[in-house]
């Protein structure tokens, strides 16, 4: 059963992916955001947690410019192998454009138990530069696992 909800949000999410990104330049980084995040709940699913959690801590676990965080119920960071400093707070240092915390602004953006994009400016892990990024985050047993790409700002 749980894997097929993991499923439905992949299926869910390649939809949203391929419709909200008719006018990307970038199609096909979002389709990977959003199997990232649906390997990472079908790994929650079949190990838990704090297995999940330790793959993903891992900076082995980068490919490319995709990663995978997952944050807990009250917004606190799990795993950032980007950036680990991250890991336990509730990344005050990431904000939105309106000033909102990122992590405050993805929890609201799910609230309705639905998947959704958020876009915010972070550091790409390929070129360490500030760029655009834009995250599939998929709430799922009070958890929020998160995933995205990266495009250049301007």
């Amino acid at each position: 059963m749980r894997k097929s909800l993991a499923l439905a949000a992949m299926a869910v999410g390649l939809t949203v992916a391929v419709v909200s990104c008719a006018d990307d330049s970038q199609p096909h980084e979002a389709a990977l955001a959003v199997a990232h995040v649906a390997d990472a709940i079908e790994m929650y699913e079949d190990a838990g947690i704090e297995s999940t959690l330790a793959h993903y801590d891992d900076p082995a676990s980068i490919d490319g410019e995709f990663y995978v965080v997952i944050t807990g119920p009250d917004n606190t960071v799990l795993n950032h192998p980007y950036r680990p400093a991250l890991t336990g707070t509730t990344a005050q240092a990431v904000t939105m454009d309106d000033g909102r915390l990122a992590t405050e602004a993805i929890r609201a953006s799910v609230s309705s138990g639905q998947p959704a994009w958020v876009s915010f400016n972070f550091f790409n892990p390929v070129n360490d530069a500030l760029e655009r990024k834009h995250v599939w985050a998929v709430p799922h047993d009070g958890y929020v696992f998160v995933a995205g790409y990266y495009e250049p700002i301007g």
